[in-house]
């Protein structure tokens, strides 16, 4: 089971183990949950950076000797918190592109706020380890894996099939709150309960 930044870790290893993974995936009995795993990353992260967020807030609040803006400086440098960045490859919204962190240090007023660009090579770190996932997730065979998401207060999930036989996972909630499972060659719906 992979929960949050677990399943993250998970993915990561998939694809750094290729070997190991076709050996545990192939095992008898094997299956994989990720549990509200991040696995297209988190637009908290950026709210996280620009000091947006209730635990940067806390931190800042019980650390004595750094500021806010201190303690983000650091934090914009820790590759596990820019692992977690939207893995979006658009132009508006490109995390590894220093001009989308320019535009929003101007959107929140405060060009002297700081970010993983000013700080050396975090970004192109980032857009790497980005395309690398890209890159090799469309070969993961997650035929045994489930993949559970959180929204609010109903949990829902989907992992389904695009595009052949590989199993990609997503996500997506239909009207009347039901959602539609699709898991090799069975099909489950359920329905959340008022």
């Amino acid at each position: 089971i992979g929960h949050s930044m677990g399943g993250v870790l998970v993915r990561d290893f998939i694809l750094q183990h290729p070997d190991t993974w076709r050996k545990l995936n192939d095992s008898r009995q094997f299956r994989l949950v990720f549990l509200g795993s991040p696995l297209g990353g988190s637009f908290r992260i950026p709210a996280v950076l620009f000091g947006r967020d209730a635990i940067i807030d806390k931190l800042a609040k019980i650390d004595l000797r750094h500021t806010k803006k201190q303690l983000l400086d650091i934090f914009c440098r820790f590759p596990g918190l820019l692992s977690l960045l939207p893995l979006n490859t658009d132009l508006d919204n490109d995390f590894a592109r220093e001009l989308t962190w320019k535009r929003m240090a101007e959107a929140i007023g405060d060009a002297t706020w700081p970010l993983p660009i000013r700080k050396g090579n975090e970004l192109d770190w980032f857009q790497q380890y980005r395309e690398a996932i890209i890159q090799k997730s469309a070969d993961i065979d997650f035929s045994n894996a489930v993949y559970i998401a959180g929204k609010h207060k109903p949990t829902l999930w989907l992992p389904h099939r695009r595009n052949g036989p590989r199993q990609r996972i997503g996500f997506s909630e239909h009207r009347r709150r039901r959602s539609k499972c699709y898991l090799g060659n069975r099909y489950s719906e359920s329905h959340d309960r008022k």
